[in-house]
């Protein structure tokens, strides 16, 4: 990642993609909902890297 900006939007991306699928980001607030569900809204990650990690079983 240190040598490839590319590398490192992939795995911002992932985690992104990651916290979406299990529920764990920061929903865009009440007043820009009508805006990102028009122009698109990128899921930010709630809370530390250990919440993106699914129990085992």
């Amino acid at each position: 990642m240190v040598s490839s900006g590319d590398a490192l939007d992939a795995v911002v991306a992932a985690l992104a993609a990651r916290a979406a699928l299990l529920g764990r980001f920061d929903a865009p607030a009440p007043e820009h909902q009508e805006r990102a569900e028009r122009e698109g809204w990128i899921a930010l990650p709630a809370g530390g890297l250990v919440d993106l990690i699914s129990p085992a079983g």
